[in-house]
């Protein structure tokens, strides 16, 4: 599986900045300024911890959420202050770059309040367009209602994604994620492309907490994963709806990974409420049909997928938690378990290190995958697929992935006193393996959008 000569991996910043501000949220995506430009990114980004929409997790903010896109050089091209009326968590005013109109530059959507002063105003939210070079408002549209008559965090629930239907973009927004969901595809020019309601009471899943966009049959028209449910991004269409009679809950991580014996696609899925209905972890088909499964009970809170068995092999993992509770500066857990697989097979398997709090990133391009921990909690730390110590880093994660035009993949990591960081392996370089990996259309696609604990979706099976 590796390629490239054994070489030192040495961890070095490619880019050091500091936002003017203390950090406690700093959500991040890759924007395109169009192709005379260089490497940039959206962050949006405040001093309090993402505020739930949980009566139970919720807390009064002190910050308000900030918008900025800057290069990958570190030039801030424009900052925009959302004030006290946009609620600083991606429940309440999510946010996407994607490049609807098609003149080659990335729009900047996300949920704005016109209310200034009453953050939960949900009668004056609307989806805005902004102009990712300017930081101009470019279009507002009001954002679809839905049904005021839920659980406080089952209404705030906010979602913007984009897709591809052979060759044609489609933005998606979506209202809900556990009970009632609705969902509205736009067209170029802004008008409904689709609609589609799933009720509360319908059978079948409910939502996730990252919705992986891919086409999961080579028809040239994106899906994308809505928990275990699997919608077309054409027509709304339903692909398939995994145990459509028997899960009815939402699943915490969703991660597609090609079948390296056919290329067909399958996905681990870990699941989140209703703790006692087994199993919680599946890996299915491209059907949607069980392939394996596993842990009888809990609830499960995050897992990947990566090339860390002893030949690169694939390793399933999840984490299991009793409780968990969050402040303005973090989310905490109790009652940790953890669990490893052989990802193709379910054979339990242990790893040197702990799982929690972890991702898989390819820092040196060849073709496996380094550990990057303390992702959420700070004090990130990177060591190698055996658990040995490459370099302690700090901060917390924001994005791991192909960050930069550099051989291997990246961290960008962001700090409680405002400096924000990308560190690279000075002396990586990128085996057949990885350039695959990269160039692989699904690689791309979800790469640009976040997940509810700002890391983006994480393609350790690809």
């Amino acid at each position: 599986m590796t390629v490239n000569p054994k070489k030192t991996i040495a961890i070095r910043p490619y880019l050091e900045m500091n936002v003017g501000q203390a950090l406690q949220n700093f959500r991040t995506v890759p924007v395109s300024l169009g192709d005379n430009h260089t490497k940039a990114f959206l962050s949006v980004y405040s001093a309090n911890y993402d505020i739930d929409a949980s009566y139970e997790m919720f807390c009064y903010p002190t910050d308000t959420f900030k918008m900025m896109v800057y290069t990958d050089q570190g030039e801030v091209l424009w900052k925009r202050d959302l004030g006290p009326g946009v609620c600083p968590g991606t429940a309440f005013s999510t946010f996407f770059a994607f490049d609807l109109d098609q003149d080659g530059v990335d729009e900047v959507w996300f949920v704005n309040n016109l209310d200034p002063i009453h953050p939960f105003n949900y009668q004056q939210y609307v989806l805005e367009r902004v102009d990712a070079l300017s930081g101009k408002t470019t279009g507002q549209w009001p954002w679809p209602q839905t049904d005021i008559n839920q659980y406080f965090g089952e209404f705030f629930r906010c979602h913007i994604f984009g897709a591809y239907a052979k060759g044609e973009p489609v933005l998606i927004t979506v209202q809900g994620t556990y009970g009632l969901m609705q969902f509205q595809a736009w067209k170029p020019d802004m008008t409904l492309r689709w609609e589609k309601t799933i009720d509360k009471n319908e059978p079948g899943a409910r939502g996730g907490h990252n919705y992986p966009v891919f086409d999961i049959n080579n028809d040239g028209i994106d899906e994308f994963l809505w928990g275990e449910r699997c919608l077309a991004v054409d027509s709304g269409r339903e692909i398939f709806c995994a145990d459509r009679d028997t899960w009815h809950g939402h699943s915490d991580m969703i991660q597609p990974i090609p079948d390296p014996a056919t290329g067909r696609w399958l996905f681990w899925v870990i699941r989140e409420n209703f703790e006692d209905l087994a199993p919680r972890t599946i890996l299915y088909n491209d059907r949607g049909e069980r392939i394996w499964s596993a842990i009888p009970y809990g609830h499960l809170h995050k897992g990947w997928v990566g090339r860390i068995g002893p030949q690169g092999e694939l390793i399933a993992t999840a984490v299991r938690i009793e409780d968990q509770t969050k402040t303005l500066e973090g989310r905490y857990y109790t009652g940790i378990t953890e669990f490893a697989f052989e990802a193709l097979t379910g054979k339990p398997v242990q790893l040197p290190y702990s799982i929690a709090d972890t991702a898989p990133v390819d820092i040196n391009g060849d073709g496996l995958h380094e550990i990057i921990t303390g992702m959420i909690d700070g004090g990130a730390t990177l060591i190698d697929r055996d658990g040995r110590l490459i370099k302690k880093i700090g901060g917390r994660i924001a994005m791991c992935s192909k960050i930069i035009n550099h051989p291997g993949e990246q961290l960008l990591t962001y700090y409680p006193d405002g400096r924000v960081k990308i560190w690279m392996d000075a002396n990586a370089e990128d085996s057949p393996a990885a350039l695959k990996r990269y160039a692989n259309p699904f690689y791309h696609a979800n790469r640009r959008f976040p997940t509810k604990e700002s890391i983006l979706c994480i393609l350790g099976g690809i």
